[in-house]
């Protein structure tokens, strides 16, 4: 998805100003071999949202395209380097130099980007750095409160498409921040209790959209709401988010590590909240394990359940594998080995359908802990069936192949 032309960015970034301003945007471009207005870019683009836009909703598609096929000359929702983000290494520079002292809406929506590139191809630190100061410049431009709770004379100035897109700003950061917490076993940036921002509301989809659609979304269904917008899944999302937020609080806290019963209660405690949201799902969010392998998986509908699924292996590997003979273990191994079959359809499914290198993040980091499930509790085919999917995830997801499984 990422061109690396191993060239210097030096001479790049002394033609950008401090101010924020390009001194000479056209050097940029020519220095990195870029023209913006090319087919691959618009192809690039195309794939992204249709494959990996389930795990960036932090980006307002339709406002971005609007601006990228409009007046992109001091667009709130455009810039060159949001929009190298998604297929450029020249993005780096660009924000370094420019979006990290203006704090904008793009350049949240930059660094989160760049922050889940590194973290695919192995960067971790890297994109640890990037998710914070996303994480950090979206609470200091106050996206955790809602605009259109501001005072009359502040929230005038914004219009109803303006309030939504912060909100999906917010969410989308709150939702990037559990996933990627949960990749590296820390405790969350962005805590829902100290947020104000309202539930997200459904805008019509203009007419130029319909190319740009995730994929799994049928175009012709528009009295079905869940084949039209990505609020649905979004918003199953954040339920989820929720209960992931308190498990990684608990499991990063060294009182609950060391103290037996507390963890105990803890763990009771995770995996209900897990399961009640499993079992709250509507028909068409949820997935059966047994379906035919031609039945169509949504990848919206896969994320959310590579998630789930990545979420109980992680909160019950340890007591599962513990020398203690107490029941708990018992009930955490059938979790693990649950868990990791549900991955393992999934997997077998989206590849089947649609090819891993159209996998999101979520799928490397599922697969990962269905193996170590797998090889512990399972069978020795399954394990090795999942160990072998990733090598054609490394394809898109460089960090797969850098793995130790």
């Amino acid at each position: 998805m990422f061109e690396d032309h191993g060239r210097s960015v030096e001479d790049a970034s002394n033609n950008l100003s401090s101010a924020g301003h390009y001194r000479n945007a056209d050097y940029v471009l020519q220095h990195f071999d870029i023209d913006i207005n090319d087919d691959v870019i618009t192809q690039v683009l195309v794939l992204f949202f249709k494959w990996q836009y389930s795990n960036f909703v932090f980006i307002y598609r339709d406002a971005f395209l609007q601006d990228h096929y409009g007046t992109r000359q001091d667009s709130k929702y455009w810039s060159l380097s949001l929009l190298l983000s998604r297929c450029h290494d020249a993005a780096e520079s660009i924000a370094m130099v420019t979006d990290l002292v203006n704090p904008s809406i793009t350049a949240v929506q930059t660094f989160l980007c760049l922050a889940f590139y590194d973290i695919g191809v192995g960067s971790l630190s890297k994109g640890w750095a990037f998710s914070g100061i996303a994480f950090r410049m979206a609470q200091d431009l106050g996206f955790q409160q809602d605009s259109e709770l501001w005072p009359a004379h502040a929230k005038s100035f914004n219009s109803r498409e303006d309030h939504e897109l912060r909100r999906r700003i917010y969410w989308g950061c709150y939702l990037s921040d559990k996933l990627i917490s949960l990749v590296f076993g820390r405790p969350v940036q962005l805590k829902y209790s100290e947020s104000e921002v309202r539930p997200l509301e459904t805008l019509p989809d203009p007419p130029y959209i319909l190319p740009w659609r995730t994929v799994g979304f049928d175009d012709d269904a528009a009295t079905n709401y869940t084949d039209i917008s990505m609020i649905p899944y979004i918003n199953e999302q954040i339920k989820l988010a929720r209960v992931l937020e308190r498990m990684l609080g608990i499991m990063s806290s060294a009182s609950n590590r060391i103290d037996i019963l507390p963890q105990r209660q803890n763990l009771d405690s995770l995996n209900y909240e897990l399961m009640q949201w499993r079992k709250g799902l509507a028909d068409w969010a949820d997935f059966t394990v047994w379906d035919v392998m031609d039945k169509p998986l949504k990848p919206n509908i896969a994320a959310l359940h590579l998630l789930y699924n990545s979420a109980r292996i992680a909160l019950n590997f340890d007591e599962a594998t513990s020398s203690d003979t107490h029941e708990s273990k018992i009930h955490a191994r059938e979790a693990c080995t649950l868990a990791a079959t549900e991955i393992h359809s999934i997997m077998r499914r989206f590849r089947n359908q649609h090819g891993l290198k159209h996998s999101p993040l979520i799928m490397v980091y599922a697969v990962v802990q269905a193996v170590r499930a797998s090889k512990a509790f399972g069978t020795q085919e399954e394990a090795k069936n999942l160990s072998d999917s990733m090598a054609e995830l490394a394809d898109t997801w460089p960090l797969a192949s850098s793995v130790t499984l």
